[in-house]
């Protein structure tokens, strides 16, 4: 199963960039996602493992994203291993005056949960969207009260 959404925000890349690298960020602005923690601490960087809690449509559970790409102002590239096995990346791109965020995942359904690739796919493209939302509201926003 593949998604992809972007995002125009009105805001320079470099900042951009640094809010979404920053991963314990994810709760502010993924929907479902309720807490980011960097394991071991320090900076993002390649080889940095983040665990995620997360809450969807009633279910929680946790998993662990480890950064396998990271290219400052450009490019954050990850993988999962469980719950479930996959891989993506968030790419930030000058657009005129401002910058396009774009985020793509692949995940391998497995069983019977492969059958509803179609369906999850739609579900995961939307999530991704309201995501992207919410990150152009808080980073627009940040503008105009000026922090």
């Amino acid at each position: 199963m593949q998604s992809r959404a972007s995002v125009f925000i009105d805001r320079p890349v470099h900042e951009v960039f640094a809010f979404v690298a920053d991963l314990t960020n994810q709760p502010r602005w993924q929907t479902g996602v309720i807490s980011a923690t960097v394991v071991g601490g320090g900076p993002i960087g390649i080889g940095s493992r983040v665990r995620i809690a997360s809450s969807y449509q009633g279910r929680s559970g946790e998993s662990e994203l480890e950064v396998t790409e990271f290219t400052p102002d450009d490019r954050i590239g990850f993988r999962t291993s469980s719950p479930v096995r996959g891989h993506g990346s968030y790419a930030v791109r000058a657009d005129g005056a401002g910058t396009r965020v774009s985020v793509s995942g692949s995940v391998q359904l497995e069983g019977i949960a492969s059958l509803a690739g179609g369906i999850a796919e739609k579900m995961v493209e939307r999530e991704m969207t309201r995501s992207l939302e919410r990150l152009k509201a808080i980073l627009e926003r940040r503008e105009s009260s000026g922090s």
